[in-house]
């Protein structure tokens, strides 16, 4: 407080010092401080620093773990300098960093590609399954079953590899793509555009289907029961579920009320079965109400999910109408490291939650409905206005006159969306 106090007293507003940088995900008190993103237009970025930089040293103290590298820059705010040291190869650099209290919100970088699913592990590259019609990849002339071998001379591991890259992109940027057609390698430049908010037209098969297994797993609707929670769960794996290919994930939060089994499957097995999904469907500890206490519950029985079936985590999302679409806001907040999507109807997060910041490693988009004569209307309007100046891609339903159940059409549209979520 005393090395602040003439600060406080001039009547300067004090802001945390930002960097403009993500540290790679993990245990952060035994990682090291390496970049897995930097900002282009960030402090960091502007110094010269960039991704897989390793800090080492922040104001004269040695750092070897993230933790140690989070307590110095904690004590520092925005407007004062930070002396780096940074190791990127076998090089040790040097910069002087002046700390910002905000950054411009992030905006997403867009290939224009979905990627075909099923792959052989060893089979390096990423093979074109959908091109966004108007986005860079369309204009460069990329087309489905070209395959990207390399970005800007980077060779391409696999899907997950090329996101990461392009997510990291500056914006707007022109990349230079080693493509293979038909045997043939070609280099096309694509300019990066930004993330399409509007639901996606019909989209080709994602993989060929595998042969059956013998036994077949168990489809249909299964209980989750974890033996320290009341809560009861059902999920629907469709007929077609094969543990060869990974599935996208709707948790729905609809009634608070357990959901029979016939109304699950009638209501969600055409979309499932096409678009490879599984349903999951909670219900309340309280059959009355949904409760902010039911979210790490909910959290817990997806946890049990993904320990039983093969899920792509690329495509789960959380969603609800009304109340259970207000507790959907506040499961997907605070569960950003398993959520790609929120899907609210006629629902606004709940009070005192806070919009979290766009995240380059952990995307999220959103999809809002509201009708006309719905009591939240307006506000809705102001918070989808507020996530679209946060830069998240969100995408609007038209629900008609009154709040309503979404309809066997738009539900097919819907999971056409959550399909879509491993865009590039």
């Amino acid at each position: 407080i005393n090395a602040r106090l003439k600060s406080l007293m001039s009547g300067r507003d004090l802001h945390p010092g930002v960097l403009g940088i993500l540290l790679k995900a993990g245990d952060i008190y035994s990682l090291p401080a390496e970049l897995a993103a930097c900002r282009a237009d960030g402090p960091a970025g502007k110094a010269g620093l960039r991704v897989g930089d390793v800090i080492v040293e922040a104001q004269g103290a040695p750092i070897q773990r993230q933790a140690q590298f989070k307590h110095v820059l904690g004590a520092l705010d925005a407007g004062e300098k930070i002396h780096l040291a940074y190791r990127r190869g076998e090089q040790r650099l040097e910069a002087v960093v002046e700390l910002t209290d905000k950054l411009a919100p992030y905006q997403r970088p867009f290939l224009g590609i979905l990627p075909r699913r099923g792959d052989a592990p060893a089979q390096k590259g990423v093979t074109v399954r959908f091109v966004y019609p108007h986005s860079g990849a369309a204009k460069a002339g990329v087309a489905a079953g070209d395959r990207l071998l390399a970005v800007d001379d980077q060779p391409i591991e696999n899907a997950a590899a090329l996101r990461v890259l392009v997510a990291i992109a500056e914006p707007k940027k022109k990349l230079n793509c080693k493509i293979l057609r038909a045997g043939r390698e070609l280099t096309l430049e694509i300019a990066l555009g930004s993330v399409p908010s509007d639901l996606p037209p019909e989209i080709p098969p994602a993989a060929a289907e595998p042969p059956p297994l013998n036994p077949p797993p168990v489809t249909g609707v299964v209980q989750i029961k974890l033996a320290e929670e009341k809560n009861v769960c059902s999920a629907f794996i469709p007929a077609n579920y094969h543990p060869e290919t990974p599935h996208g994930v709707i948790v729905w939060l609809g009634e608070p009320t357990p959901i029979a089994g016939g109304d699950l499957t009638a209501r969600w097995r055409a979309a499932c079965e096409k678009h490879h999904l599984i349903v999951l469907a909670p219900a309340a500890g309280d059959p009355k109400n949904w409760s902010p206490t039911d979210a790490p519950v909910i959290r817990k029985q997806l946890e049990d999910l993904l320990a039983h079936y093969s899920v792509d985590r690329s495509r789960i999302v959380v969603g609800g109408s009304q109340a259970g679409g207000s507790l959907a806001f506040l499961v997907g907040f605070q569960n950003l490291d398993l959520f790609r999507g929120i899907v609210a109807l006629d629902a606004l997060p709940p009070p005192r939650s806070s919009l979290p910041e766009n995240d380059p490693l952990l995307p999220l988009a959103f999809v809002l409905g509201n009708a006309k004569q719905s009591p939240l209307a307006e506000a809705a309007e102001a918070m989808v206005k507020k996530l679209q100046a946060s830069q998240f891609p969100t995408t609007m339903l038209k629900l008609g006159e009154k709040p309503r159940e979404l309809s066997a059409e738009e539900i097919l549209d819907l999971t056409r969306w959550v399909d879509s979520l491993d865009r590039i």
